[in-house]
């Protein structure tokens, strides 16, 4: 993420587990045919070429920022520790205290939490909504 909320200063890597980067291609190859000039994951006819704020009625209340929420909680129950949920999520690790800021974990390390989040959130999608 080259340009996040916060600004280049807060950039990231985002490790992706083996489902959501089948996602990103499938997503990718849709946009091929039905947005071929568009650079955007999610595009749309906005003023800003790309989907602000995710509206459908079959998430009822999780939209924006909710869905974030869910991801940090089915990942807790996962197992995922809180110092990898913080670099997962993109949050400042300097709010932890003195040893998070020497925490510099690799990409391998957080993909494989990103893996253990990504099983539960399957798992949980699966009880809620249809697929």
């Amino acid at each position: 993420m080259p340009s996040p909320k916060g600004g280049e200063e807060r950039a990231f890597d985002l490790p992706l587990s083996g489902a959501l980067t089948d996602l990103v291609r499938r997503r990718i190859e849709e946009n091929r045919v039905a947005h071929p000039d568009s650079p955007w994951l999610f595009p749309s006819d906005s003023a800003s070429g790309h989907v602000a704020e995710i509206r459908a009625d079959a998430l009822g209340d999780l939209v924006g920022h909710a869905l974030r929420h869910l991801y940090a909680t089915l990942a807790l129950e996962a197992g995922v520790p809180i110092a990898e949920l913080k670099f997962l999520l993109n949050h400042a690790v300097s709010s932890g205290g003195v040893t998070m800021g020497y925490l510099h974990p690799s990409l391998d390390h957080l993909r494989g939490w990103q893996e253990t989040a990504t099983a539960r959130i399957l798992a949980w999608h699966q009880g809620h909504w249809p697929a």
